[in-house]
């Protein structure tokens, strides 16, 4: 059987640049409460940078963090 999860699953809001976390929505044991609270946050902050990690592994992102990512792979596309 498997062993239990190290760390849980943290729903992140960033900076609106994507630099830094700037506050944990929610932390969370189980992947189907984690991934309520994402939608949850969603609703509350549409115009921020969101994530839904598991660790280091991105399970969701924002719409807004969607946006901020292709305007600076765009940016560096251009330089």
């Amino acid at each position: 059987m498997g062993g239990k999860v190290e760390g849980g699953f943290n729903v992140e809001e960033w900076d609106d640049a994507g630099m830094r976390v700037v506050d944990v929505v929610a932390s969370c044991g189980n992947v189907v409460v984690a991934l309520a609270a994402f939608d949850a946050a969603l609703t509350q902050r549409q115009v921020r940078y969101l994530l839904l990690r598991h660790g280091t592994r991105v399970l969701r992102r924002s719409p807004f963090a969607d946006k901020v990512d292709a305007e600076e792979r765009a940016r560096n596309l251009i330089r």
